[in-house]
């Protein structure tokens, strides 16, 4: 398998630095800016390194203490959110002690580590070989930058794309759609035709990423420095609506989440989901430990896109970075443990959930998860598949923590009480504005 690599330069610098620090400032409700944190003396010997992680990550962790027996890691694993974490930085901050060397987070909240008030987050640019970090994928390292200060790396992404069972496909005579308007029609022929079968749900509170951006829908959408645009009347965003609807009417679509075990019970593993726009971590994570997919029941295809557009989108849904403490008294050993988990032969182990951004082990990934059954090549090789899906991610609003949150909070809910999507609009819309205006920032 060729290396997955994405050709198309899909930000520009100004953008970039746009993206990474807004969000930052969103997450933080101040100004953003540059480490300000003193120079910590550096000790000598081997390294005692504290981290904090999610559960999920903690595989990675493990794997490099085996590997590197001279570094103990102090591991303690949270699920905490990013505002959480954030919160137990400052209680730090205060008490002058007890920051980990390294922190695991949201890759959207990243650059809210970096200046005031938190004064976590190291700059890793003379720490890290800039080859290396040449070769992430394009754009996955924006939320680790901060100005001209590399801030984190990033372990994983999650572009979006067309899972679909192959089996049902064929033997329902119907054909993977590659517009928006294709996934509707065949969602209204396989409710008629099929009762009980579904293609999704949009009760995910990562689904504003999954439709909404899909369509660049400003929901919000950066616009500048201290400016956001939200209208979601916007005929990019109401078609969304009205497809969204359609579905909802039927029954294509469950209103209870992928993650949720209800819906595990009614679909997942009964084999009724004929196919659902989600992030590449389904295939592990969703299929095959949720749903126990049966091997050759899975595999994806491209993002659908709007026939009025010139070019397929999704959204970035999901992903942790990796944060160094400016506080930690072993900066290399910490900068040399996260390049290690984020670029390491452990990315292609079976235990290796989501897609690295390190490009060089992207391949070496795909083709783990093909061998193991995890998911199937069809008719399009996946590296080219998941390539096009790379390329699409909407620049607009790239990174989910600034609206998923709203999103969970008031969409999924109001869906799983059996509510429309139109009437549920104009309540997300009146909250996102008043998270952002709270947060400082001028909505337009």
């Amino acid at each position: 398998m060729k290396k997955l690599q994405s050709n198309k330069s899909w930000r520009k610098v100004a953008i970039a630095t746009l993206s990474a620090t807004a969000i930052g400032a969103l997450l933080s409700g101040c100004a953003v800016g540059g480490t300000t944190t003193e120079a910590v003396d550096q000790a000598e010997g081997d390294a005692t390194l504290v981290v904090w992680t999610d559960a999920i990550r903690l595989p990675l962790f493990e794997a490099y203490q085996e590997a590197h027996p001279e570094v103990t890691l102090e591991i303690e694993t949270l699920d905490s959110s990013p505002d959480e974490l954030a919160s137990k930085i400052l209680l730090a901050n205060t008490s002058g002690q007890g920051w980990p060397d390294v922190l695991a987070t949201a890759a959207s909240a990243a650059s809210s580590l970096a200046g005031d008030p938190y004064d976590f987050a190291l700059d890793l640019t003379s720490l890290v070989d800039p080859e290396i970090v040449g070769d992430f994928s394009q754009g996955t390292l924006d939320p680790c930058t901060v100005g001209d200060e590399l801030i984190c790396l990033r372990g994983d992404f999650a572009p979006g794309v067309l899972w679909y069972n192959p089996n049902l496909m064929k033997e329902f005579g119907y054909s993977v759609p590659t517009t928006w308007e294709e996934f509707q029609a065949t969602g209204e022929k396989l409710a008629e035709e099929h009762p009980g079968y579904v293609v999704g749900s949009a009760s995910n509170p990562w689904d504003d990423l999954t439709y909404y951006s899909a369509a660049e829908c400003p929901g919000p959408e950066f616009t500048g420095v201290d400016t956001v645009t939200v209208d979601l009347n916007d005929p990019n965003c109401t078609r969304v609506t009205e497809m969204i609807d359609s579905m909802l009417e039927v029954d294509a679509f469950a209103r209870t989440a992928v993650v949720d075990p209800q819906f595990a019970q009614d679909y997942g593993t009964p084999e009724k989901v004929l196919m659902m726009m989600g992030p590449i971590w389904y295939g592990q994570n969703v299929y095959a430990n949720s749903f126990d997919a049966a091997p050759g029941t899975l595999s994806f295809a491209a993002p659908p896109k709007w026939e009025a557009d010139a070019e397929a989108h999704t959204g970035d849904i999901g992903g942790r970075a990796y944060v160094v403490s400016s506080h930690s008294e072993y900066q290399q050993a910490a900068a040399d443990l996260v390049t290690w988990v984020t670029t390491g032969p452990f990315l292609a182990t079976e235990a290796s959930t989501t897609l690295p951004s390190y490009e060089p082990m992207q391949g070496a990934w795909l083709d783990r998860n093909i061998e193991d059954g995890t998911f199937t090549a069809v008719d399009t090789p996946l590296d080219e598949v998941l390539a096009t899906a790379v390329d699409g991610i909407w620049t607009g609003l790239t990174y989910k923590q600034a609206n998923s949150e709203t999103y969970r909070s008031v969409v999924s809910a109001a869906l799983g009480t059996g509510k429309s999507m139109t009437e549920t609009v104009p309540e997300w819309e009146t909250r996102l504005v008043q998270n952002l205006e709270a947060a400082g920032w001028e909505v337009e």
